[in-house]
């Protein structure tokens, strides 16, 4: 029995692997650039959820517990600056990256200080994609876990 359990840890892992993958909601109404972005994380062993409605994607931060979000800017429903506050005020946790096609210095340090992890201009190169999304994971104080909501309303 108990090499029976030790083979289904190993193909499917514990919890706590599943908490530690690394995790990437991607929000884009492009779907062009969504399926560039999605393809691109898939390929480098992402864990990848993508979104051409940030108000959806906003609605299924629970279910995913993302690491990191990377959202264009502007988008129709809610735009990425709305979906940083919103990520940064109800899941601080959560890193997020803007993208952008009509970036310029001034928004983008808005951006940092309003949370963003980074700030991407368009049209970026899939190696430096993967590169800025890499930086966020090997910077140490984002492998803490992720910390729902519902965790949060748990531990009240």
């Amino acid at each position: 029995m108990a090499l029976m359990r030790e083979m289904v840890f190993k193909f499917i892992g514990t919890s706590e692997d599943y908490k530690m993958e690394k995790r990437i909601l991607v929000i884009d109404d492009d779907p062009h650039i969504l399926n560039y972005m999605e393809e691109h994380l898939s390929l480098n062993d992402f864990k990848v959820s993508a979104y051409q409605s940030p108000v959806e994607a906003l609605k299924a931060i629970p279910e995913i517990e993302p690491s990191l979000v990377i959202s264009d800017v502007k988008m129709n429903n809610l735009t990425g600056d709305e979906v940083l506050n919103k990520i940064t005020k109800q899941y601080p946790s959560i890193g997020v990256i803007l993208i952008t096609g009509f970036g310029n210095i001034p928004h983008s340090v808005r951006a940092i200080r309003k949370g963003a992890f980074d700030y991407i201009t368009k049209p970026f190169s899939g190696k430096e994609f993967i590169s800025r999304v890499r930086q966020y994971f090997n910077n140490s104080t984002n492998n803490a876990p992720v910390v729902t909501q519902n965790d949060q309303a748990e531990s009240s």
